[in-house]
């Protein structure tokens, strides 16, 4: 089974109601945003720097971050571009 079917069954089973797949291009970035809900990334291919609060931090393959809910954050992707995993509470 691939690593991201793994991590898509994995939060599913965990309870979070939406798990989606995501594709980056390199160096894209976005300005900062807030969710709702816990938000959990896990980076299956590249890099994404993301800033949360005052909290900087690089996440390569296999690192996992959780955004808590109404925490201003912001990100951008590495030089090879990412794919990522969401799942949103």
């Amino acid at each position: 089974m691939e690593l991201s079917e793994r991590y898509i069954q994995k939060l599913e089973h965990e309870g979070y109601a939406s798990v989606y797949e995501m594709f980056e291009d390199a160096r894209a970035s976005h300005a900062s945003q807030t969710r709702v809900t816990d938000t959990t990334l896990v980076v299956i291919e590249g890099s994404i720097k993301i800033l949360m609060g005052e909290d900087m931090r690089t996440l390569f393959t296999g690192d996992v971050c959780v955004i808590p809910a109404h925490v201003p954050y912001s990100y951008s992707v590495g030089p090879v571009g990412s794919k990522y995993i969401v799942g949103e509470r």
